[in-house]
């Protein structure tokens, strides 16, 4: 089974309809297992927070996406802690913020590919001269982990959709493992 560390950029495009969300949605409905330091939860709500005070969401949307977040099939393997140092090494060899770099040391650690949204963080990993870790865009992570699923059809599916639309919150379903819940079973 493949194994891949995705960031909060990807997770956000699960929760609204953004640029490549529909392939989002094929990296989380796909074959690949998904990886991510727990700091995927603030660094998701705190983008949720900036679409919230630049009103393209609105408090209760907020709410209800950082709770559907919670149900999404992404496994924590390494606490933080265990990644800080490293994160924090590969911070000053890239010059880059620290909480990115923890996706990064993860990756390594991980000896997996980093999916990413982030086209800074991707350049200077790209960039750097040392770094032995993989790092895709989205854009190109569909291909690179052969997820076949028609993306299309997933934008009207959970996670995205309540909350990139108007759809009734109620009858939207996702599923994890083998239990399916509705939205509304998850949210309050």
């Amino acid at each position: 089974m493949k194994v891949c560390v995705i960031d909060a950029s990807i997770a956000v495009k699960w929760l609204v309809k953004e640029e490549y969300s529909a392939e989002a949605l094929q990296l989380l409905y796909g074959e690949a297992t998904l990886i991510a330091p727990e700091l995927i939860f603030a660094e998701t709500a705190n983008a949720l927070w900036k679409m919230q005070r630049r009103r393209e969401l609105d408090v209760e949307r907020m709410e209800k996406a950082v709770n559907t977040l919670r149900f999404s099939p992404v496994y924590f393997p390494v606490s933080m802690q265990e990644l800080s140092t490293s994160a924090s090494r590969i911070a000053a060899e890239l010059d880059h913020a620290v909480y990115d770099c923890y996706y990064l040391a993860l990756a390594v650690r991980s000896k997996c590919t980093l999916i990413t949204a982030d086209k800074r963080l991707l350049n200077k990993a790209r960039d750097a001269v040392g770094l032995s870790v993989s790092i895709v865009h989205l854009s190109e992570a569909v291909t690179v982990f052969g997820q076949g699923s028609d993306a299309s059809n997933m934008i009207h599916e959970p996670m995205a959709t309540p909350f990139a639309s108007d759809v009734n919150l109620g009858q939207s379903r996702f599923v994890m493992g083998e239990k399916s819940f509705a939205v509304s079973e998850v949210i309050n």
